[in-house]
């Protein structure tokens, strides 16, 4: 399904969005796909103990990218 997606993405030069909001074995499991298959991988969290002391903080986190620019 993801090579699937993949090869939509490319057809047709269009950036293609994840979004996963739990993290268990099998979520791991389709990330560590996810990391295999795609060019990039950006994380995204907030971090709810510091929401708790009223402070929000969201975290973004570029944690693989590779290749370029495509054009055709």
């Amino acid at each position: 399904m993801l090579k699937q997606i993949k090869s939509l993405s490319r057809l047709y030069n269009m950036v293609t969005f994840i979004v996963a909001h739990v993290t268990t074995e099998d979520i791991d499991n389709l990330l560590n796909s996810i990391e295999y298959v795609f060019d990039g991988v950006i994380e995204m969290e907030f971090d709810e103990n510091m929401a708790n002391l009223g402070i929000p903080v969201r975290r973004l986190r570029i944690k693989r990218m590779k290749g370029g620019c495509r054009t055709r």
